[in-house]
């Protein structure tokens, strides 16, 4: 059966087909043509194992009459495939908008496939009008590399093509190269002929798809929006380069992420890249609007326009669009005696989108002295040099901060050195974070950090990625750097409590005083620790059974529960 479907102006809208019991197929190898009208093509089956199949290899054209473009609906149960030309172009001559162009097979059926390899056009007019609205959906979505698709609009806005899959991959060249996916250079076409958006949201996940978005190519272009919006977490395998008027738009959905990943060596894979740009009006994440910054700027700025201008601005969105060579904050004309001035209080959001800030030197206590709230994502540093030991006043130390309270720190990493100041009474150095406390969430981070601790003052926690840990989450988090320190000292935690699971160190620790852990120096308070270990060698020059020293964990509170642990490297004391 039909059902005629009206809009409020008494215009055929759509027709609803209801579904057959036996095998449905419709196909046109043919030219079709309804001026500024709709043409339909659906194939619905009750029965997927009979399915429901539209193809369209021959030509369908609803061009507007005069001005306006019309509809045009491939719908199917099952299997749509188009390799023929659709239009719903505006009137010729006109300063009509496009049409509309929906291509979508059905999204509740985790088999469904839609194959696109022809041509569809939506322009608004030549004289005026914006582009029109494309939509190619199924649980399994395929590109061609003969897939020309354009909403552009000469003299106005450029329309949208959506993508809208399950999962769903950029490959590199023309072709897609999974299920689900389309070529980076494909994609690139499209973007120069309209906006482009790529939404996994509206599919319900399979299996193991649970609606990512994995960008495992370079892409470029140089105008229109690119709009990643994914039911899941975006994995960005690869570089994306905006240039010129070119916008990007990323949501990721549920408990996902904007991910840039490491390779082997813990370095990042891909990046975001906003080439002799900054400023807002780029990039959006999660509905917000972020500012771009490309430069370390100058000693004491205050602009909140570059790097160390942030300093005075510390609730906003940033990102970087470049990485950042900070080997100027190593000269002795920089601050008043040394180095970068930390980002201190910092409340907002800091994502450097796969970027590398390179030579950060500071005489304080790291990029940020201390963050509260926000997050902090897609970062590395690299060769920084943080000394404080004339910083009488500072007590947590870190290459990206001295303290993280109560904030989401994500796929972040450091490598150089990182010690403390040797006249305070209680210090916290860390490879990354000095301190880590407020039921804050450290995920996906290491560090490779030859850390220091001091050996004189009265209370230390020393550790290759972070000093103290307090009421806080770890997870997927290593440190590989030698450390060394006075009291509680760890390859990965100086002391502390909380939850822990999948972390390990493989650098040495040494130490002149007592609970020394190759992993933890003393793990406290009913933490948990699961998947866990310590491969370095641990010495104390403490010559004493009570010194507590040990290979994974120099004390451990009898109200901890550890699992899955192990460390394989040598203990020695009074060496």
């Amino acid at each position: 059966t039909y059902e005629l479907q009206f809009d409020g102006n008494n215009t055929l809208a759509n027709i609803r087909v209801t579904p057959a019991t036996i095998r449905a197929l419709v196909e046109n190898k043919s030219a079709v043509q309804a001026p500024g009208g709709l043409i339909i093509l659906s194939a619905q089956a009750v029965d997927r194992l009979q399915g429901g199949v539209v193809n369209n290899s021959g030509s369908l054209e609803a061009t507007g009459l005069v001005n306006d473009g019309g509809r045009i609906i491939l719908a199917a149960s099952d299997t749509i495939s188009h390799t023929g030309t659709i239009k719903a172009d505006a009137a010729p001559g006109s300063a009509g908008n496009g049409g509309t162009v929906s291509v979508i097979a059905d999204l509740a059926n985790p088999a469904s496939r839609t194959s696109v390899g022809g041509t569809i056009s939506a322009r608004g007019g030549s004289r005026g009008g914006n582009g029109g609205a494309v939509e190619t959906s199924a649980s399994n979505l395929h590109i061609a590399d003969t897939v020309r698709v354009d909403t552009a609009a000469p003299m106005g806005l450029a329309g949208t093509w959506v993508l809208d899959p399950t999962n769903f991959a950029i490959s590199s060249g023309t072709l897609a190269q999974s299920a689900s996916g389309i070529g980076a250079q494909t994609l690139e076409a499209a973007l120069g002929a309209g906006n482009v958006t790529i939404s996994t949201v509206g599919s319900a996940a399979h299996g193991s798809d649970l609606g990512d978005i994995n960008v495992n190519a370079d892409v470029l272009w140089s105008a229109n929006r690119l709009t990643l919006t994914a039911a899941n977490t975006i994995n960005l395998n690869a570089r994306v380069t905006a240039m010129g008027t070119s916008t990007l738009t990323l949501t990721p959905g549920g408990s996902g992420t904007v991910k840039v990943n490491f390779d082997n060596s813990g370095r990042f894979v891909g990046s975001i890249n906003f080439p002799g740009r900054s400023g807002t009006g780029l990039l959006t994440i999660s509905g917000n609007g972020y500012r771009i910054i490309n430069s370390l700027g100058v000693e004491n700025s205050l602009t909140g326009t570059d790097l160390q201008g942030i300093i005075s601005a510390t609730t906003g969105y940033y990102a970087l669009g470049a990485d950042i060579d900070a080997s100027a904050t190593a000269s002795g004309q920089w601050y008043t005696d040394g180095g970068f001035a930390p980002i201190t209080a910092f409340q907002g959001t800091f994502d450097g989108l796969g970027h590398v800030i390179t030579g950060l030197t500071s005489n304080f206590n790291g990029l940020f002295g201390d963050k509260s709230s926000g997050a902090i994502r897609n970062l590395g540093l690299e060769s920084v040099s943080i000394s404080g030991a004339t910083r009488s006043g500072v007590s947590s130390f870190g290459a990206l901060a001295g303290t993280v309270a109560g904030s989401a720190i994500s796929n972040v990493y450091a490598t150089g050195s990182v010690s403390g100041c040797g006249s305070c009474s209680t210090v916290y150095i860390g490879g990354l974070f000095g301190k880590v406390t407020s039921s804050a969430i450290i995920t996906d981070s290491h560090s490779d950090v030859t850390v220091n601790g001091q050996t004189t003052t009265t209370t230390t926690s020393t550790g290759g990625l972070i000093g103290l840990l307090t009421s806080s989450t770890i997870s997927n988090a290593y440190a590989t750097g030698s450390v060394s320190g006075k009291d509680y000292v760890g390859g990965l935690i100086g002391s502390g409590y909380g939850t822990l699971t999948n972390v390990y160190a493989s650098g040495d620790v040494s130490a002149n005083g007592q609970y020394i852990g190759g992993l933890i120096g003393a793990l406290s308070s009913a933490s948990n620790l699961n998947n866990g270990y310590a491969t370095g060698n641990v010495s104390s020059s403490v010559a004493s059974v009570a010194a507590n020293v040990g290979g994974l964990i120099g004390q451990l509170a009898n109200t901890s529960v550890i699992s899955n642990v192990y460390a394989t490297g040598s203990v020695s004391i009074n060496t």
